[in-house]
């Protein structure tokens, strides 16, 4: 709690923030922050993201921390090297994530970053990215698809339950599916499976996923893409089904 008093007072000089990534995370579990950086080197001008994951043991045990930023200690799934960074090598209780920002801050300047090229843009974290998914589906933008997580204690946001709608002459009609975002989403699609048997070629009649190279969003994914991409694709091909396989309303 002290941590997030902190926080949400900006106890800082601004060049970096952290608070909870939700606002109903009892746990105190899943942490977002951000970093600025510093002037003089390739990542000035820029704000960084941050996942954060402070499990049971903290803060006996260190934060595990994800981001985008090209830098020493940062792995190609944007998993920090605990052993490169000061503060999380030397983890002790009494030291707190505002310290763990600091030090991936100071290292920003340190003379091997200094020449490494940062992507075009900052790369929006997944929690970030599923949370806007999140309430995007909770607002029902659409009424041929929805979609939301199938439990609302799902703090990984990986297991979404989803329904596609058919209203025409012969009735309303819907279909059931789950879909399942993986470590790696938004960067890699998410897999698709109906919760009840659908005879379709782009169906595997034994498990009911969806084969991702018979759905134009699955087939070109890329970041940038959301479910809603996807339902809608599916949605298509559905249409001379819907009324014979889909479920009435």
């Amino acid at each position: 709690m002290e941590e997030l008093e902190a926080g949400e007072k900006g106890q800082h000089d601004g060049t970096i923030t952290w608070g909870l990534a939700n606002s109903d995370d009892l746990t105190l579990t899943t942490w977002n922050g951000t970093i600025l950086g510093p002037a003089k080197t390739p990542f000035q001008n820029r704000m960084y993201e941050l996942e954060i994951k402070c499990c049971k043991e903290y803060p006996d045990k260190p934060p595990l921390i994800r981001t985008r930023i090209n830098m020493t200690g940062v792995g190609n799934t944007g998993q920090i090297d605990t052993s490169k960074v000061p503060s999380l090598s030397n983890w002790h209780r009494g030291l707190f994530i505002r310290n763990v920002l600091d030090d991936l801050r100071k290292m920003m300047a340190h003379s091997e970053n200094k020449k490494l090229a940062q992507p075009p843009e900052v790369v929006v974290p997944r929690s970030f990215y599923l949370l806007e998914e999140y309430e995007e589906g909770l607002k029902g933008l659409c009424n041929e698809i929805s979609w939301g997580l199938k439990s609302a204690d799902d703090s990984t946001l990986s297991d979404w339950m989803c329904k596609i709608f058919f209203h025409n002459e012969k009735g309303s009609f819907f279909f059931d599916l789950s879909a399942h975002c993986g470590p790696r989403y938004p960067d890699e699609p998410p897999q698709i499976k109906f919760d009840t048997a659908v005879k379709a070629d782009f169906v595997n009649p034994q498990t009911r996923i969806v084969n991702a190279q018979k759905v134009d969003s699955l087939r070109g994914w890329k970041r940038g893409k959301k479910l809603s991409d996807v339902l809608t694709d599916i949605r298509k091909l559905l249409e001379n089904i819907a009324a014979t396989q889909g479920q009435r309303l």
